[in-house]
């Protein structure tokens, strides 16, 4: 599958002084075959990236051009006629739109709801589709290590392991970076609906805040009905005597924890056994607990109440260092 020019502008480089036999030869190298190494789903979309070109190519359920596309078509993974994704035509955040820098190379990619995001390399990033709130604030000096990507919020892990947030403030506990309790750092960041994010602090214990407990996904055990959490006075999801997390990812209403003895931690929403324990379909804000090799019990798998529509605009952006919250 030829690949898409991510790569340096050989023949600028030639004019400069790289011979020119030189630069055809690298631009053609530039052409090799797909070696996708990067995997990601969202929630109707999947994507995938290779990371030495830094190529992109996304299919599923395309409104809202969350699949990087011109249009909002759904797409298939049809082989070779699958197109890449272009960041050339990507609009760039800023105080004015103007085209992301050609040679922009991805090296992860984080799906959502109905968007994507990518950071490239020097820790700047790019996202697209519907983007549900606006830019994460990236303080001057920071760059960026990973997102999270909720319903109608995004956020961002730091390099300095502070988080940023912009979006539906009932969702992040608060737009730009977050001061948590105690000067806490992140070690990883969970986010993926409208309801709860999950972190890893620098202590190695799991802490959830967020839109609702309704399903007891917070794992703290309150009764907040549909009332959100906020990111003071946080109380830590209980693992066990001396149990820490190594791991964590959360779905729709529910979250999991790889803990550090490679057992499997889960609470929230189980109307599909999604939780892994076996007291029946429905929702806990108890804790299971799966070892590594423990069968999960089959429950019935009842209706699932339905996602809610995405948000009725989108924007193409790119989140670059020392630049505030985009006003749309």
């Amino acid at each position: 599958t030829p690949q898409p020019r991510f790569c340096p502008p050989f023949f600028s480089l030639g004019i400069s002084g790289l011979p020119l036999a030189l630069a055809l030869l690298l631009s053609f190298a530039c052409e090799a075959d797909a070696a996708f190494d990067v995997v990601k789903c969202g929630q109707m979309h999947t994507c995938v990236l290779d990371t030495k070109y830094g190529s992109v190519k996304c299919w599923g359920y395309g409104t809202r051009r969350g699949l990087g596309y011109s249009d909002n078509g759904d797409r298939y993974p049809d082989g070779d006629d699958l197109p890449f994704v272009s960041l050339n035509d990507k609009y760039c955040g800023s105080d004015i739109y103007y085209a992301c820098p050609e040679g922009s190379k991805p090296i992860n990619i984080y799906t959502g709801n109905y968007n994507t995001c990518v950071v490239l390399e020097g820790g700047e990033g790019t996202c697209w589709g519907a983007y549900g709130g606006g830019i994460p604030q990236i303080p001057e000096g920071q760059t960026i290590q990973s997102f999270g990507m909720g319903y109608q919020h995004t956020c961002v892990l730091l390099s300095d392991s502070t988080v940023s947030c912009a979006g539906q403030i009932t969702n992040t506990g608060g737009n730009g970076v977050l001061n948590f309790d105690g000067g806490r750092t992140v070690k990883e960041l969970a986010i993926f609906d409208q309801t709860h994010n999950c972190a890893i602090f620098d202590d190695d214990l799991v802490r959830c805040w967020g839109g609702s407990n309704i399903y007891g996904q917070l794992g703290t055990g309150e009764d907040l009905g549909w009332f959100h959490k906020g990111i003071s006075n946080l109380i830590a999801v209980d693992l066990g005597p001396g149990r820490t997390a190594k791991n964590i990812t959360v779905g729709y209403g529910f979250s999991c924890a790889i803990l550090d003895d490679n057992s499997v931690k889960c609470w929230g929403r189980n109307y599909d056994g999604q939780c892994g324990y076996g007291d029946g379909p429905g929702w806990s804000p108890s804790l299971g607990w799966l070892p590594a090799e423990s069968p999960v019990e089959n429950a019935p798998l009842p209706p699932t109440a339905p996602l809610p529509p995405p948000p009725a605009s989108f924007t193409y952006a790119r989140i670059r260092r020392a630049m505030g919250p985009k006003p749309w």
